[in-house]
């Protein structure tokens, strides 16, 4: 859970070493928001809206995503999701390191 408890994540599936990958369900509230700080260098990220809608910042870039709607980025920036939706919104998180991370 984020520290402001708008963002709640659950891991699915981590692996570790060169071409890592994470996967995470997050659940947003509803009228938040929450910023990542910036992930370090080789961090792909992609997001999918499973339901809802989210808007997706990246440095001062917004993407309005609706339900199925996906992006990717270089996550090594400041990045974050607002929903200004009245109901919550399901993403699915996928985070790839093609660096070494050990």
């Amino acid at each position: 859970m984020s520290a402001n408890e708008a963002l709640t994540l659950e891991p699915m599936f981590t692996n570790s070493g060169y071409g890592s990958i994470e996967t995470h369900r997050a659940f947003l509230k509803a009228g938040w928001g929450y910023v990542a700080d910036a992930h370090q260098d080789g961090v792909i990220e992609y997001v999918t809206v499973m339901d809802g809608s989210v808007t997706v910042q990246v440095q001062d870039q917004m993407y309005e995503l609706q339900t199925f709607d996906s992006i990717k980025f270089n996550a090594n920036q400041k990045h974050g999701y607002l929903n200004y939706g009245s109901t919550p919104a399901t993403l699915h998180l996928v985070m790839i390191y093609t660096k070494t991370t050990y």
